[in-house]
């Protein structure tokens, strides 16, 4: 049995399916799926050969990164038409700012859904700090103090402050 499809854009389930990561494939399959809603029409106009239109009627209700490729496309388009070679973000550092924009639009769209959650840097160091600190309790109360010398009682305390 084949599961049931949820209501995800394809960037969406990009992002899930690859541990969080939105891969290059998200902005094809995105693009793809405007298509398949008729936001853009793709038209064959030769063996191999493709073009795209923008339909501005259905863009009102599209998530960040959705109208991201759309502007894209209004951009690289000449009379109302995008040639399928024209279908870049550019070069460089300008298609990393692009794709950067893209990630950041898709990461808090999943978030806004409710289908991940930021991380909370602040706990994990307070955690980390925290187990450090009972390792370091651990290893003083491990110790035999009888047999320590008085010169040397201060090498565990200046362990455990060395390891905080």
């Amino acid at each position: 049995m084949i599961p049931e499809l949820g209501p995800e854009p394809p960037a969406l389930a990009n992002l899930l399916a690859h541990d969080l990561t939105v891969t290059h494939e998200a902005m094809p399959a995105t693009l793809i799926d405007l298509a398949a809603r008729r936001v853009i029409r793709v038209v064959e106009i030769g063996p191999d050969h493709y073009q795209c239109e923008v339909r501005n009627h259905g863009t009102k209700h599209l998530a960040p990164y959705e109208g991201r490729i759309i502007q894209l496309l209004n951009e690289r388009a000449e009379g109302g038409v995008i040639p399928a070679g024209a279908l870049t973000t550019g070069w460089d550092e300008e298609s990393r700012r692009w794709s950067d924009a893209f990630t950041k639009d898709v990461l808090k769209d999943a978030s806004d859904r409710g289908l991940t959650r930021s991380q909370n840097r602040g706990l994990l160091v307070f955690l980390a700090v925290g187990l450090l600190a009972l390792a370091g309790c651990l290893a003083l109360a491990l110790v035999p103090w009888e047999d320590v010398s008085p010169p040397l009682l201060g090498l565990p305390v200046l362990a455990f402050l060395a390891a905080a």
